[in-house]
């Protein structure tokens, strides 16, 4: 590159994300249009496409659904990436800032899709993508416990899981490789340390059919996980809550998994892990009005 070459930026701002209405344009390129020549792109559609090709820097501001296309789509290349979180929940980013840690260096893979904190499918799960985006920038977070009833079911979901050199099968309610020590707004995964190459699986068994004596017995389970937590790896008849380096699920029937956000259909063998990123990723803070 010669001298007189500046570099190429990228930004791209998701409007349909829940808070997107606090990023401030003139702030962003001031920020990021010193040193670079810069393109500005918005994401007003849900099938609206862009590509880091040839960029040298890629900022991204969005929700944790944006930001796992983000890592999805540069897959491979080795750029400068910069988050800017201004979605509804941030879960991601929390977990990250909570730490004292800015910087993203290792992520997890289902099925060779990036996930940066989550991939899980069952109880709750569906909450990450049926908030419609316009409840999301009315209400913001109060959109998501609008449905935490409506969500709030016992599911069936037929697996088999190897890890750790062992086996789990049966009926589960949920299934959840984390890497994050938050989900669905709760701090519960206190073993949680960035960049240690682990996954926290979390199984929780059915206790049968959708009815309310089962969903009442789910109860349980789920203030155990969720409100309680866990500082050491944990089981019990109906809860398995253990590091793990990989995984394989292999689900008996099709099932809908939720990836940061993101709604995926998934069936049969599922292999899920944690690898380094190609890019070097920089959480920001708000860059608002």
């Amino acid at each position: 590159m010669s001298k007189n070459t500046k570099k190429k930026c990228l930004i791209i701002v998701n409007r349909r994300s829940g808070n997107s209405s606090k990023i401030n344009r003139k702030t962003l390129l001031k920020r990021f249009g010193t040193d670079c020549s810069v393109t500005l792109r918005f994401i007003d559609h849900a099938n609206d496409n862009w590509s880091a090709e040839g960029y040298n820097r890629l900022v991204i501001c969005g929700g944790d659904g944006t930001f796992n296309n983000a890592l999805n789509n540069i897959k491979g290349q080795n750029i400068e990436v910069f988050y800017c979180p201004c979605g509804t929940l941030n879960e991601f980013s929390k977990t990250i800032k909570q730490q004292g840690s800015c910087v993203l260096q290792d992520a997890g893979i289902i099925n060779n899709r990036i996930f940066s904190y989550v991939a899980a499918t069952g109880s709750f799960t569906p909450l990450g993508y049926v908030v419609s985006e316009k409840h999301k920038k009315r209400y913001k977070s109060f959109a998501y416990y609008l449905k935490v009833i409506r969500e709030y079911k016992v599911h069936n979901i037929l697996a088999n899981i190897v890890y750790n050199d062992k086996i789990e099968e049966g009926n589960f309610t949920l299934i959840m490789a984390l890497d994050s020590m938050r989900c669905f707004g709760f701090r519960f995964n206190k073993m949680y340390k960035p960049d240690d190459q682990l996954l926290h699986l979390l199984l929780i068994r059915s206790p049968g059919e959708d009815t309310v004596l089962n969903r009442m017995k789910m109860f349980f389970s789920f203030f155990r996980v969720f409100f309680i937590g866990f500082r050491k790896a944990y089981r019990s008849k109906n809860i398995i809550f253990e590091p793990v380096k990989s995984m394989t699920i292999t689900l008996k029937r099709e099932e809908s998994f939720c990836i940061d956000g993101e709604k995926v259909i998934e069936s049969g063998k599922i292999d899920i892990g944690i690898s380094d990123l190609d890019s070097q990723i920089t959480v920001l803070g708000k860059i608002a009005k």
